[in-house]
């Protein structure tokens, strides 16, 4: 889930599709109005062969400017999403 300009202590939810040979972690990824970034862990998802909702909420910092959602794998394998 691609986002540009978040606010500010606000809770956002994620929703995505995704399929996956390994257990790929679902991350917020925020930038803050300052340039720093950092990541918010949202849940670990199963590998799955078939698609698969991904959702989870996160809340922004007191600094945030810009956020996204990424979908990480720890391990070697394949993931597409949607």
């Amino acid at each position: 889930s691609g986002w540009g300009a978040v606010a500010a202590d606000t809770l956002y939810p994620s929703s995505d599709w995704s399929r996956a040979t390994a257990s790929p972690q679902l991350v917020a990824e925020v930038t803050a109005t300052n340039g720093t970034v950092s990541w918010i862990w949202l849940k670990s998802l199963p590998a799955a062969t078939g698609w698969t909702n991904a959702t989870g909420t996160f809340t922004t910092p007191a600094t945030a400017a810009r956020g996204t959602v990424l979908h990480l794998l720890t391990a070697n394998g394949t993931l597409d999403t949607d």
